[in-house]
């Protein structure tokens, strides 16, 4: 999951995962 953007929470992993919230 590299680059997944899912508006309701930020997160940023060391893989490159970002969540958005």
């Amino acid at each position: 999951m590299n680059g997944v953007r899912i508006p309701e929470f930020v997160f940023a992993d060391n893989s490159g995962v970002e969540l958005y919230g």
